[in-house]
């Protein structure tokens, strides 16, 4: 609109028409108004500038005379301070001929109990404008309004739904890791009871060569010939200790654990598990890797693979065979196509068996890592080995492949992603020989088996321990108690009757934080004790011990 439209626009028409006009000179003074702007906003002449109320809702700031002259004909929301929070809703025109910009609109109201509120009236409104965009608006905000409710309803429901649904893959997800675990372990007990024939075996021989040679060592007319039977008496001791240190570590139940190991050494560290499995048919080779491999598994985990697909090669050659263990490194620049997907470029380490039996054909193989399926007879095989074998290489972020033909044999192979030189473990040694071995200091030992305390007393007192020897816990808290606590440490079986091995600890230390426990244990120990506590797994060295002992102190 230009000034000359409404020149001669009687002015008593322009307040009917818009009783909230309003003009603003060049200097941003309000020089004109309507008669319900001046009633409602009082002296209009005390406004220093227009420009600096800011009241115009504009993407682009209106500061001054000639932005607001350029404004024209757009649609503009206004809000002037003296009307009390009412909005005005129109256009701005330049007058050339009065020098002045006009503002032509009404009140912007979107909810009609806002009349009242701001003393407002039907007649505040142009007929052909105002109401006809308030009612318009009002049937959109109660359309929004019952859109919104129902919006609302809904997601309330979706909600409600997706909790449920959430409840329920919680539970679906625990139950099916306590499946894992069951499933895991059912592997590891069928592993085992296989194992008994032969750890049977192992155990006898052991203690044939101990009572062998501990009838020599005391038959023995030389002195020399003594102590050699002896040794070989402490050799068979330690092979003993071997077999059943990787029976309790294997059967172990637990979830994976993983840590950076060597392949290789898993392979040989497993080797005392698979020579009773192999039986005398089949015969173990092993091909392993000079440069051994890092990676980031489950040690026990590796174990069950290795043990898991040596049975399945034994049983594929009924008649006997060679089983080759093989451990290698392979770099690719690109993936490689396996069965269990595509191996990712990059290097790995892969694990071999490889058997020489009937090979598998191509209708067995898709189904060979299924739970439960079995070509073997009812009752000689539950099904679950490979699929045991998949669930672990799967969780170790592994590759499965497998590579065979009806009567050529088959090659089993195992990816793992590298992570770099295996971890190297640290083991207790005999550094503590040089050291004296009069006055180490007052040990408290307790331990429930008269033949094991016999035996631990005279071997810590040659080696320089005073030693106060008792059966039981409730009996080593009386003998601390007289003592004031003040062993220098306190040795003790971890399964006692009574007072255990762990509460023992926790009573010393609540008396003595400082004084070091070292727990024993048969079995298996479990997690180590907070503070300064030790687990030592039997059977042990005295420079064991010591070890131990100078950790803790």
């Amino acid at each position: 609109m230009t000034g000359d439209r409404d020149a001669d626009l009687p002015p008593r028409l322009l307040d009917r028409a818009f009783p909230f006009h309003f003009a603003v000179d060049e200097r941003g003074r309000i020089v004109r108004a309507g008669p319900r702007l001046r009633e409602i906003g009082g002296a209009l002449d005390r406004i220093e500038s227009f420009f600096a109320l800011d009241a115009i809702d504009s993407p682009m700031p209106i500061r001054d005379f000639d932005a607001l002259r350029r404004a024209e004909g757009e649609l503009q929301v206004v809000r002037l301070p003296m009307l009390g929070g009412i909005l005005l809703r129109g256009e701005f025109m330049h007058d050339a001929e009065d020098g002045v910009v006009r503002f032509l609109g009404h009140p912007w109201i979107t909810d009609l109990s806002q009349l009242a509120d701001q003393g407002l009236g039907l007649g505040d409104f142009p007929v052909n404008a105002g109401v006809a965009d308030l009612l318009v608006l009002l049937q959109a905000r109660n359309n929004a309004v019952s859109d919104m409710r129902r919006l609302n309803g809904r997601l309330k429901e979706t909600s409600e739904e997706l909790a449920r649904r959430n409840d329920e893959l919680e539970r679906e997800l625990e139950h099916r890791g306590r499946l894992e675990e069951q499933l895991l372990q059912s592997q590891k007990m069928e592993a085992i009871g296989q194992l008994a024939s032969g750890v049977a075996h192992d155990f006898n021989n052991v203690l044939l060569a101990v009572s062998g040679h501990a009838t020599l060592g005391l038959s023995a007319d030389r002195i020399e010939d003594a102590i050699r039977h002896f040794e070989s008496i402490i050799e068979a001791g330690k092979r003993a200790a071997d077999i059943t240190a990787r029976l309790l570590v294997f059967a172990r139940r637990r979830r994976l654990q993983s840590e950076d190991i060597g392949l290789a050494d898993a392979v040989r560290d497993s080797v005392s598990l698979l020579d009773p499995l192999l039986e005398d048919r089949c015969t173990l080779e092993l091909d392993l890797d000079a440069g051994d491999a890092g990676i980031r598994a489950d040690p026990m985990a590796v174990a069950q693979v290795i043990v898991n697909l040596v049975m399945n090669a034994r049983d594929s050659m009924p008649k006997g065979g060679r089983v080759i263990v093989r451990t290698r490194r392979a770099t690719a620049d690109a993936s490689v196509a396996c069965t269990s997907g595509e191996r990712p470029a990059g290097t790995w380490a892969i694990l071999e068996i490889e058997d020489h039996g009937d090979g598998i054909d191509d209708a067995t193989l898709p189904r060979i890592f299924e739970p439960f399926f079995t070509t073997k007879d009812l009752g000689e095989g539950t099904g679950l080995g490979l699929a045991t074998v998949w669930w672990i290489v799967e969780r170790s972020d592994g590759f499965v492949d497998v590579k065979t033909a009806p009567g050529h044999g088959t090659t089993i192979s195992i990816h793992f992603p590298v992570t770099g030189d295996p971890a190297s473990s640290i083991k207790a040694s005999g550094g503590d020989g040089d050291r004296p071995r009069e006055g180490r200091g007052r040990m408290l030992l307790v331990e429930d088996d008269e033949l094991v305390r016999r035996a631990m007393v005279g071997l810590l007192e040659a080696d320089g321990w005073t030693v106060e020897a008792l059966e039981a816990g409730d009996q080593a808290i009386s003998m601390l108690e007289r003592m004031d606590w003040s062993y220098d440490v306190v040795v003790t079986d971890l399964s006692l009757p009574g007072v255990d091995g762990r509460e023992l600890a926790r009573r010393v230390h609540e008396r003595r934080s400082d004084t070091p426990v070292v727990l024993m244990s048969g079995s298996d120990p479990g997690e180590a004790m907070k503070g300064r506590t030790a687990m030592l797994a039997k059977p042990f060295t005295m420079a064991e011990l010591n070890t131990v002992i100078i950790g803790l102190l």
